[in-house]
């Protein structure tokens, strides 16, 4: 029977803790904010609700799940993935801003593409994780 325990070093299932099962890449996203009209703290907050939604929708296959034996073309698989979960990453986004900075957020994921928003005051930011963008702003 796998044994569940908690601890220090985190979560085991079946001794294999939640660092060896989640892909590395995960640990290392490459964040560049382009432009920013917020304070620092609220940065963190949707950088790190980003980062949460990408490691959770676009790395699905982790080393436990798809070794690289099983699949082929890994980086092919992961770009399908995101393509269609771009709608459910910018929602995730959205929601996790509503819930820590209030309602009114809207975001936009993708890979190209141009935006031109109204937003309000120290309510915009746009950044960059690995070589997708991400733009996220207030308002109504």
């Amino acid at each position: 029977m796998p044994s569940n325990s908690t601890g220090g070093t985190g979560t085991t299932l079946g001794g294999v803790t939640e660092a060896q099962e989640t892909d590395p890449r995960t640990m290392a996203f490459k964040v560049e904010v382009v432009y920013a009209d917020l304070d620092d703290d609220s940065q963190k907050v949707i950088i790190e609700g980003a980062t949460n939604a990408i490691t959770k929708y676009i790395f699905a296959p982790t080393r436990k799940t798809a070794s690289n034996d099983e699949v082929v073309d890994r980086p092919l698989l992961e770009r399908e993935v995101e393509r269609t979960s771009m709608i459910g990453l910018s929602e995730v986004i959205k929601k996790h801003a509503d819930e820590k900075l209030g309602p009114c957020w809207h975001a936009a994921y993708g890979r190209s593409f141009a935006t031109f928003v109204t937003h309000e005051r120290m309510s915009f930011i746009h950044f960059r994780v690995n070589d997708a963008d991400i733009v996220v702003w207030k308002h109504g």
